[in-house]
């Protein structure tokens, strides 16, 4: 799935209605599927990789491509139920790759819907 990165212009649509139509334009300089910035050393980026919405017990894996997904914002193929998860995270730059894996809880309250390091014995399948 790509992320995307917090700070880049969210690809939402405008609302138009035509007498008893109703719809959405959508700026396509805004929809591209690939979220890249460009982050300097030194610099922090953030991503976005997850969203859960009020008092839904599900979650979703989050990008650009979620703004047109059916239902909004809820990709059903990246749908997150209840529990835990871990998230790979690979960036590429400059012909060198770093990686490191996250924990995604979805376990609780969305109070605790949280992103942290991941722990020594996270480990796929577990």
């Amino acid at each position: 799935m790509p992320v995307r990165f917090s700070e880049t212009p969210e690809p939402v649509g405008v609302p138009i209605v035509l007498g008893d139509i109703r719809g959405v334009i959508f700026d396509p300089s805004r929809a591209a599927v690939q979220s890249r910035v460009d982050v300097y050393p030194g610099e922090i980026a953030r991503l976005d990789v997850a969203a859960r919405f009020g008092s839904e017990e599900d979650a979703y894996g989050w990008s650009n491509l979620s703004y047109s997904s059916n239902p909004p914002w809820r990709n059903p193929d990246w749908k997150l139920p209840r529990g835990r998860y871990l998230v790979s995270v690979t960036v590429s730059s400059s012909g060198e790759k770093c990686h490191t894996i996250f924990r995604l809880l979805n376990e609780a309250g969305t109070h605790d819907f949280r992103l942290e390091p991941a722990r020594s014995e996270d480990h796929i399948g577990s």
